[in-house]
């Protein structure tokens, strides 16, 4: 029994002696578009076209090797234009917020440091405002997303900066008005390139 738990110790601390902690922030600058599908009679058809800025902030943890587990969340000011049935666009805002947990891949070089994140559902949720004959707030858009980024970044072993590419596809996306959904089955894609900041809380 004692080399039973003395087994399991030396394991356990073989696997964190080596790990390592990051904070990472980005300011990503977002392109994209979904198609909402029509749900029932009194539904509606919608294509959106989105375009924002914001913050991202995530806690990523490594193990004894490169491979990590983190959570991702983050804010973004969006710039929506929705056409809706037959051609009619409506232009909105909106201050939009996301979840996500991450896996990934972070290799540090020398010199330059490499991170390579999966993210397997991201939920992403914005309340539409500005719209003509819809009031503020009324209109709600959630998509449940997956999707991927790679960064590049230089520094020391503690400060890196660079940069991030990233995509996002749909699982299912929907629109709802005033509580009630009036779409289902959303599609398409978004993708992003941003400044990257890491902090390394372990070295």
């Amino acid at each position: 029994m004692k080399k039973l738990i003395a087994g399991l110790t030396v394991l356990f601390a073989s696997v964190f002696c080596f790990a390592n902690d990051y904070l990472n922030f980005s300011i990503p600058l977002e392109w994209g578009f979904y198609w909402q599908d029509k749900k029932g009679s009194s539904g509606a058809d919608a294509f959106e076209y989105i375009w924002s800025y914001g913050v991202t902030g995530e806690f990523f943890h490594t193990f004894s090797g490169p491979f990590g587990l983190g959570v991702k969340g983050g804010v973004k000011k969006c710039d929506v234009s929705i056409e809706i049935d037959d051609g009619d666009n409506q232009d909105a805002n909106s201050i939009a917020w996301s979840l996500a947990p991450s896996i990934g891949w972070a290799f540090d070089g020398s010199s330059t440091k490499k991170k390579v994140n999966i993210y397997p559902l991201i939920w992403e949720r914005y309340s539409l405002t500005d719209m003509e004959y819809v009031e503020d707030d009324k209109l709600v858009v959630t998509n449940y997303k997956f999707g991927a980024s790679f960064s590049w970044q230089w520094g020391d072993d503690m400060v890196s900066n660079g940069l991030e590419f990233g995509f996002s596809l749909p699982w299912e996306g929907y629109l709802e008005y005033d509580g009630t959904k009036v779409s289902k089955n959303g599609t398409g894609f978004d993708f992003h390139i941003a400044y990257k900041l890491s902090v390394c809380l372990t070295n």
